[in-house]
């Protein structure tokens, strides 16, 4: 039996106002093809198929598209929810989902047993057992805790309730399927897991603070991950992975080689674990130095790729020049290119000190970014880390009521 691990999908995207649905959708038709060829049984989905809870009308149909046109090629489905997605939104039509072999669970489950999937392949053999973890909430994961809990107390609290929450389905999936690979599904942050940092695209590691630990994890045959979008081998093991996102959703991700992951089983073990790399259907390119030259650097880019590259510009200055912000704001305003488009640039100025002074954004406003975009940049000044996710989820339902027509 074969499966095929994937995550972050984020539908319903937008990069600087840029709508990345047609990346999105020749994703779909690359996987879909994958699937036949590589004779996919299983496809597992490790959280985060969409970018807010809830998502536009054009995000929910070219999911169910991508679910309908999935039904020929008999490959079945896994999909566990993410930090993005919204439980209910998910499990709506998952009983309908059900009928089709599709397996959704949009959020954690009242008893977690019920998060213990068996696999069949095409012959309807017992192949495999899945762990299927959603992304856990707070409210998942403790009846109470002190208000004047301190931060730290809350970290360890919920790490506790993550590793007893796959302990249990560990011991009861053992004790069911005792003869076939067991494999398990995440959506979380693990300490070890490398991400890029979104100034200078150099790799950050997930430090102890709020990363799970990897040695807290029961063992498994082999551990899905979704969260993190970078796709990844944690450490020295290779059946513990990120698949990271299909495609790039941040200048930070510019770089990275993006892929899905395909797993092999034979009898009680899992033989081979292939990463599998997605094509690059859109570039997004970062151009960085003085101005002098940089418009030479944009009218020269080629690429060959199916989508329109989409840009930003660092220009680096030795001292900030109002007259010079104002000249690369004339020409870069005015600036077109038939295989680019030019989403934002900055100023950064070596005679800065740091801080705000360190740079400025001059092709950013309000007008080019979502109200979750601003929203989002202000929880990382004020929010703590424990507190983010909560915040997000009222804003996304008040934001939703407000923009829903009465």
């Amino acid at each position: 039996m074969k499966l095929l691990h994937t995550a972050d999908w984020h539908l319903g995207k937008r990069l600087h106002q840029h709508d990345l649905s047609e990346d999105h959708r020749l994703f779909f038709d690359w996987l879909l093809e994958t699937i036949r060829e590589r004779q996919i049984d299983w496809l597992l989905i490790a959280g985060d198929l969409f970018d807010t809870a809830f998502p536009p009308t054009e995000a929910t149909t070219l999911y169910y598209e991508f679910l309908h046109r999935l039904l020929e090629t008999r490959c079945k489905l896994l999909i566990t929810g993410g930090n993005h997605d919204s439980p209910a939104v998910l499990n709506a039509p998952a009983q309908l989902l059900g009928r089709w072999g599709y397996q959704v669970l949009g959020g954690a489950c009242p008893d977690p047993c019920e998060e213990i999937v068996p696999l069949h392949d095409a012959s309807g053999r017992l192949a495999a057992a899945v762990c299927a973890v959603p992304y856990l909430r707070e409210r998942d994961l403790r009846k109470a805790l002190p208000e004047l809990g301190t931060a730290a107390e809350r970290r360890h609290t919920l790490q506790q309730g993550i590793e007893a929450r796959y302990r249990e389905l560990h011991q009861q999936a053992r004790s069911r399927f005792a003869e076939v690979p067991l494999l398990g599904v995440g959506h979380l942050f693990v300490q070890g897991a490398t991400t890029s940092d979104p100034d200078d695209g150099t790799l950050h590691q997930l430090g102890t603070l709020d990363a799970f630990g990897l040695h807290l994890f029961p063992e498994f045959d082999y551990l899905a991950l979704g969260h993190i979008h970078r796709p990844q081998q944690l450490g020295r093991q290779p059946h513990v992975r990120y698949a990271g996102s299909p495609i790039p959703l941040d200048f930070s991700e510019r770089d990275d080689r993006k892929q899905v992951v395909e797993i092999t089983i034979q009898g009680p073990h899992v033989t081979a674990i292939e990463p599998v790399e997605v094509p690059v259907f859109r570039e997004l390119k970062r151009f960085k130095g003085p101005f002098e030259g940089l418009e030479d650097q944009l009218r020269a880019y080629t690429h060959h790729n199916p989508l329109t590259t989409l840009a930003e510009i660092h220009i680096t200055e030795a001292r900030h020049d109002s007259r010079l912000a104002e000249m690369v704001r004339t020409v870069l305003t005015a600036f077109s290119h038939p295989e680019m488009k030019l989403l934002k640039w900055r100023f950064f100025f070596g005679e800065s000190s740091g801080g705000l002074a360190a740079h400025v954004a001059e092709g950013t406003d309000l007008r080019e970014l979502s109200a979750r975009e601003v929203f989002d940049r202000w929880l990382d000044e004020h929010a703590h880390a424990d507190d983010r996710e909560g915040f997000a989820s009222v804003f996304d339902e008040l934001f939703q009521a407000v923009a829903t027509p009465s």
